[in-house]
């Protein structure tokens, strides 16, 4: 039917890598969990998975690189139907 299904606590992965990217992504979070808040009453959130890049891979899996898109997509919840939550997007 088209429509696009949004579970209430989504997971959503995010790759803060190195340099810069911890800092914006520290300031970035809160403002993007505040924006879910109010437009939502509370009612959703974002459950965000960190998906190590760069020096957080190496020290994690011991390789800088990040996994293949297939395994970041498993990482995050997001192949197929997420637990149950509706369609993968």
């Amino acid at each position: 039917d088209g429509q696009l299904i949004v579970p209430d606590h989504p997971s959503v992965g995010y790759m803060p890598g190195d340099g810069i990217g911890p800092e914006v992504w520290q300031g970035a979070r809160p403002i993007l969990d505040t924006a879910v808040e109010q437009a939502y009453q509370g009612r959703r959130a974002i459950d965000w998975q960190e998906l190590p890049l760069g020096q957080s891979a190496l020290e994690s899996h011991g390789e800088r690189a990040r996994p293949g898109p297939r395994d970041v997509a498993h990482q995050a919840g997001r192949i197929g139907a997420d637990r149950g939550h509706g369609r993968g997007v």
